[in-house]
């Protein structure tokens, strides 16, 4: 069977499926699609321009995106998962140890599928400015419909670390909010854990 490419562009894939009697499907990609249809993809768009003038000859325009269009991990899924029992095991030190975060993730929907977990960490207690969400681990799990997996994510002191004012490669004592999440903004589980000296 061939199809055309404009069929590929204008119509709803899974229609295309349909209508064309192309094998079904009863699993969730293993990738996150970022529309099923073009037309679904409207996002309203917040803009910025700081003092200059949009409109006329020497007019800006709309030129500065202030969020992002599609956070990490953005797109959707055939099937549902459920991030629960988040428990934080701190051995971790500004020199050593380490740091296990583990929870479980269940399939709660009727498809088996992937889900990508997301850990972020934010050091709230910083010497200088870092950003609020650091991605510190992710993993691909594949899960049939009602299955749970508990998964781990291990942090040492090199994943926490910061150039300091005098750009200086260091781990700073302090506390550290942690979150899971499906993407960067779609965020499951939150906690908290200190580092001492």
């Amino acid at each position: 069977m061939h199809l055309k490419s404009d069929d590929c562009l204008q119509d709803d894939p899974w229609k295309l499926f349909e209508r064309n009697k192309l094998i079904p499907i009863n699993f969730s990609p293993g990738y996150k699609m970022s529309a099923r249809n073009t037309q679904w993809i409207k996002k309203e768009i917040e803009w910025s321009q700081s003092g200059q003038a949009k409109e006329g000859p020497h007019g800006t325009g709309e030129s500065r995106l202030v969020d992002p269009l599609y956070p990490f991990g953005f797109g959707l899924s055939y099937t549902t998962f459920e991030h629960k029992n988040l428990k934080i095991e701190n051995n971790l030190t500004t020199k050593s140890g380490d740091l296990k975060v583990s929870f479980d993730l269940t399939n709660v929907g009727n498809m088996a599928g992937d889900e990508i977990p997301q850990l972020y960490i934010e050091d709230v207690r910083s010497s200088v400015i870092t950003y609020q969400y650091q991605l510190r681990g992710f993993d691909r799990i594949f899960l049939e419909p009602g299955k749970t997996k508990r998964v781990v994510f291990t942090l040492k002191p090199e994943h926490l670390t910061l150039l300091n004012r005098e750009m200086d490669e260091v781990v700073e004592p302090g506390l550290f909010k942690l979150t899971v999440g499906a993407s960067s903004t779609d965020i499951r589980l939150n906690g908290e854990f200190e580092i001492i000296k």
